[in-house]
């Protein structure tokens, strides 16, 4: 994984005068370098692979536009450090001048060994008509070396780039200076850590710094981290959302343009929707065709090509795929308008600051009397009428041709299989039989893209350490129909013999490999990407001359309000044991609050995983 240092979008800082390791750059002086070259390890987190001894922005917004001066100094202990901090990628505006230098320290038999960033480690690429990707690969990196890099780059307007005071390793100091007298902005901090705030030279100069920030450790099962890392963003003060110049100008430039791209599309969706019965079954065939017709390059965006080109290189953005698709459904009559998001990647969204800048997706929004839909044709292996998880971030901005207006964008599918298992087990303690798995919603989605990209052969072979025979799915290319797949297979380590009894393991199929909640405190949320609906059925043969000694308990575990409820069901008679399990995750946020309610959830669940049947020999 490479460092990432993003002039205006992300990871970029400012510069105070008498912190320690401040110096400018190329001038750390020699005492401070031996001092930090003589670190083997950093005593409150002595596992870290690196420090970052200090990292600063400068941001002045000046006449003609803006200019960022972007330093750090960063400590490596390990091999695995030295290769991922070596290399860093920076991107700017192509509009501006950008100048990079960077310098290595290392100790060699005593001496300061500095070497410099020369022009064959700088590479420079093309990211799109307004964006140049620089990136740099220091020399001479070892463990325990010093890599200082700078950056100056300069751009046409007026920016406030954001600024996470927070990393993956300790940083010791970091710094946000702005130098500004001529455009008004907010802030919003956020995080845990505090912040501090000077006011250096009034309404010019501001400095927001934090020393001694800790390692930002994820937790499972939690939201995008970038909500909770201890963070700096700015803003420029703008309108609101419907009289905001960015957004009367978005509506001219990629919603009314864009939608009366007429002839092709008119001609084109008229052919596509002539034999459709209702509203309903036109979306279907309107966003079937998208999807066949034109591929998702990757790249998020909210500003589309021309429709035309679209169609004819069959590729494009995710503005390309669903502005297209919008346009459609406007010309098949359909109530449709473009929805703008932030990605669940990309962050959290603030609805009282009116900027698109937040925004780097777009979804269709289509009206079919009480019923809203909001599409998204970038994903083959999905029905119409979900969206893929990446786009599961709470709210969008609904944009018509006269109102911009926030929306719920929630799941409209879970996380749903059904499995069911009829095994024998014989005497000698071998247990074998046959599987079906229905998969719906994001199960048959992730399975779908799992059998395209890595084969069935492969995918036939994944079931742990079960020896699997006679595999076969259903369905595999029709994502309105369910995913079924069917196969025989022999169970190892379910089954323990002690002298004339044995201890059978029912809980075969899909469960949770481990429990995500076993630390005693929770700082952030727990949040799963969609609601969980998985049904197991198992169905058990005890051998002849065997009978049943212990059955596990029937139990039904539940949150208040049902936020999480699985049930155990389990009989038996004569040879025959049934054990049905049911787990439901009905809520997919939780709160640092209700951890314990859910740690404690689990705690059961996973216990009652751990009972066995007893079966004793007559």
């Amino acid at each position: 994984m490479k460092a990432l240092l993003t002039a205006g979008m992300l990871l970029v800082a400012s510069i105070s005068g008498a912190q320690k390791y401040s110096a400018p750059f190329g001038e750390m002086p020699e005492a401070e370098l031996r001092e930090v070259l003589a670190m083997t390890a950093y005593d409150p987190e002595p596992g870290t692979e690196a420090i970052v001894l200090y990292r600063s922005v400068q941001v002045e917004i000046l006449d003609y536009g803006t200019k960022i001066t972007y330093l750090s100094r960063t400590k490596v202990f390990n091999s695995t450090a030295f290769q991922r901090w070596s290399d860093a990628t920076i991107d700017v505006r192509s509009d501006g001048m950008t100048t990079i230098k960077g310098n290595s320290y290392t100790l060699v038999n005593g001496q300061v060994i500095k070497r410099s960033l020369d022009e064959p480690n700088i590479r420079k690429a093309r990211l799109s008509s307004a964006w140049d990707s620089y990136t740099v690969t220091m020399p001479n990196v070892h463990e325990g070396s010093i890599i200082e890099y700078s950056y100056v780059t300069t751009m046409q307007y007026s920016w406030l780039p954001s600024w996470d005071f927070q990393l993956d390793v300790p940083c010791l100091h970091s710094e946000y200076l702005l130098k500004n007298r001529t455009v008004g902005f907010r802030t919003d901090v956020s995080g845990l850590l505090e912040v501090k705030y000077q006011e250096v030279k009034k309404r010019q100069v501001y400095r927001w710094y934090v020393d001694s920030a800790p390692s930002f450790k994820e937790e499972p099962l939690m939201p995008n981290p970038d909500f909770f890392i201890s963070s700096l963003r700015l803003w420029l003060y703008e309108k609101p959302w419907k009289d905001n110049s960015y957004m009367v100008y978005w509506r001219k430039a990629f919603y009314a343009l864009p939608m009366s791209q007429a002839s092709t599309l008119r001609e084109k969706t008229s052919e596509l929707t002539q034999t459709c019965k209702d509203p309903q079954e036109k979306v279907k065939a309107i966003v079937d065709y998208v999807k066949r017709n034109v591929a998702w390059n990757e790249y998020d965006d909210i500003i589309a090509a021309d429709f035309n080109d679209v169609l004819r290189e069959k590729s494009g953005s995710a503005a390309d795929v669903n502005l297209l698709l919008t346009a459609m459904l406007l010309k098949a009559g359909i109530n449709a308008s473009p929805v703008l998001l932030s990605t669940r990647d990309n962050g959290h969204h603030y609805e009282d600051i009116p900027t698109l800048l937040q925004f780097n997706y777009a979804i269709a929004q289509a009206v079919i009397g009480e019923d809203t839909l909001y599409l998204d044709a970038t994903e083959k292996n999905l029905q119409y009428d979900a969206l893929p998880v990446r786009c599961l971030n709470g709210r969008g901005l609904m944009v018509s041709r006269d109102d911009a207006q926030w929306v719920d964008i929630n799941p409209r599918y879970k996380r749903k299989i059904q499995a069911e298992g009829n095994f024998t087990v014989d005497a000698a303690g071998e247990m074998k039989g046959q599987i079906s798995v229905v998969r719906d919603g994001y199960e048959a989605y992730d399975s779908r893209n799992d059998l395209e990209r890595l084969g069935e052969d492969y995918y036939k072979e994944k079931v742990g350490n079960w020896r699997v025979e006679n595999k076969t799915f259903q369905n595999e290319q029709s994502t309105e129909l369910s995913l079924i797949e069917s196969y025989n297979v022999m169970v190892p380590d379910h089954v323990n013999t002690a002298g004339n009894r044995m201890y059978i393991n029912p809980y075969v199929l899909y469960y949770p490999a481990s429990n995500p909640f076993k630390a005693d405190k929770r700082l952030y949320p727990v949040e799963f990407d969609a609601p969980i609906e998985a049904t197991v059925l198992c169905n058990i043969t005890l051998p002849e001359g065997f009978v049943v000694e212990e059955l596990p308990q029937s139990k039904v575990i539940a949150l208040p309000g049902n936020a999480t409820r699985v049930t155990f069901n389990i009989s038996g008679s004569g040879q025959k044991v049934n054990v049905m399990t049911r787990l439901q995750i009905n809520r997919t946020l939780f709160t640092p609050e209700e951890y314990n309610q859910l740690k404690e959830f689990y705690a059961i669940f996973f216990a009652k995983l751990g009972e066995q049947i007893v079966i004793l020999k007559k």
